[in-house]
């Protein structure tokens, strides 16, 4: 089920959308103090626990950041010389996917360039686990390839909605 059919209401194929809540954030306008009052208020709301299985809070980023810290340094890595890139494009292209002309990284505080680097990063799963094997570089574990799988997911949603927005305004 995609993000647009849980906001569908009971049989009803009409989308309605409402505007829950608008806010005046004191600066800094991170990544941190907009999740940390997001999740302030669907506290004070009661729905945090209904809309989220991956936690937004401190303890939450704490515990996905080693992940997404080896795929980040296994891609930068990568994308530091072109000589590494071309023995990456090797392994790539023998396991059937297409080359890389660059390696997508994220940027800090941008969860969409986050998104975006792990989605590709688990197109190539396969080929970087191969690379980092074959040079002795540590290579993220299966728990830590789920765990980005999972943010990947999470992240979605708010891709899907953002696009939604995007496409009304």
């Amino acid at each position: 089920m995609d993000i647009i059919s849980k906001f569908r209401i009971h049989g009803c194929d009409k989308l309605r959308k409402k505007i829950i809540w608008f806010k005046e954030l004191e600066y800094p306008h991170s990544g941190y103090a907009i999740s940390d009052e997001l999740v302030l208020c669907m506290n004070d709301w009661g729905i945090r626990d209904k809309l989220f299985t991956l936690p937004l809070d401190n303890d939450g980023i704490t515990l996905i950041h080693p992940a997404i810290e080896k795929i980040h340094e296994l891609l930068k890595h990568i994308n530091s010389s072109i000589s590494r890139l071309q023995a990456f494009n090797t392994i790539a292209i023998g396991m059937g996917l297409k080359p890389k002309f660059g390696i997508y990284l994220d940027i800090p505080n941008r969860w969409n360039s986050t998104f975006k680097m792990l989605m590709e990063a688990l197109k190539y799963k396969v080929a970087l686990n191969s690379y980092a094997h074959r040079i002795f570089e540590v290579s993220p574990s299966e728990e830590e390839w789920e765990k980005a799988e999972a943010i990947c997911e999470f992240f979605k949603a708010f891709e899907e909605l953002t696009l939604l927005v995007s496409a009304h305004i």
